[in-house]
């Protein structure tokens, strides 16, 4: 799992420092520096998900932070107003925002506010815990694209890297039977309905350009599919 973070600050050295501490971070992935507010509202209402976290200064040029935080608060998870000010920060409690970063920054309280908040992300993400060899990781159920059957393993395709770990698929169904966006289409797939590209008759496109064929005895997974998207084309 990786946090998507905006920085909106007038100072443009002072985001490209945040910017710099941040991409130190391995939870942290992609990151967008603003100086215009105008161009940031835009972007972040376009966006097809949230952002996770908004850096802001309220004292940007032509920013007005209250309306501009209204407009926006239900696209961004969480708000962390950054200023050299500490005064700001009771303007920040007044608005509800989730944390203040002092200037000039440093990278061990940048790296605090990222910890406590990436914490929140988590706990509140829908996931799953594996275990491979010693090692146990957290996957959210949203990065997962697909899981694959691989003899007595399975293999589990998400966003970023592919996990594989000691399990038959039956077992990973039933473990995956809470997730409605999770859905078995052949006796060696599992698919996200979320990650789908495209479908062409009973083959499904996937990202990471996973593609898999619906078997002749899940046809009503198609069915299922299909009503929940009712854009995709099939021939």
């Amino acid at each position: 799992m990786k946090l998507s973070c905006i920085i909106l600050d007038g100072e443009l050295f002072a985001s490209q420092q945040l910017a710099k501490y941040l991409a130190k971070m391995p939870i942290i992935g992609k990151v967008k520096i603003y100086i215009n507010p105008h161009l940031a509202i835009v972007d972040i209402i376009k966006s097809e998900i949230k952002i996770d976290i908004l850096f802001i200064d309220l004292e940007t040029p032509n920013t007005a932070g209250i309306d501009l935080i209204k407009k926006i608060r239900d696209r961004v998870n969480f708000i962390v107003l950054v200023s050299s000010h500490l005064k700001v920060a009771v303007e920040g409690y007044n608005l509800k925002v989730d944390h203040f970063l002092l200037k000039p920054f440093n990278f061990e309280a940048s790296r605090r506010i990222i910890g406590l908040l990436s914490e929140k992300i988590i706990s509140e993400t829908p996931s799953i815990n594996i275990k491979q060899e010693k090692e146990y990781t957290r996957i959210p159920i949203d990065d997962i694209i697909a899981v694959e059957a691989a003899l007595n393993y399975v293999k589990i395709h998400t966003k970023y890297r592919v996990f594989i770990i000691y399990n038959s698929m039956r077992r990973t169904e039933n473990e995956l039977s809470p997730y409605v966006d999770l859905i078995r289409i052949s006796k060696s797939f599992i698919i996200s309905k979320s990650h789908i590209r495209k479908i062409v008759g009973r083959q499904i496109f996937l990202e990471n350009e996973i593609k898999v064929t619906i078997g002749s005895t899940y046809k009503m997974s198609l069915t299922r599919i299909l009503k929940d998207l009712p854009t995709f084309q099939k021939d």
